[in-house]
């Protein structure tokens, strides 16, 4: 299991909350993030980090994007 840190951010970019997740892949993370971020519909934006690195980012809506390096 990796640990993977998630961001919540308002419409201004700011981040009003943050959840560490363990999960088995990226791929689990990402899953886990979007239905955080639909269960919490006070928050705009969802990030998925791995340390210092920035991984994935959604909107509501789904606009998403993705780290490739």
């Amino acid at each position: 299991m990796a640990l993977y840190r998630c961001h919540f951010l308002d419409n201004r970019d700011c981040i009003t909350a943050h959840e560490e997740i363990d999960a088995g892949s990226l791929v689990d993370a990402i899953d886990r993030a979007n239905t955080m971020l639909d269960e919490r519909t006070h928050h705009d934006v969802v990030e998925v980090w791995a340390g210092n690195r920035w991984i994935y980012r959604a909107r509501r809506g789904r606009d998403t994007e993705v780290q490739t390096q």
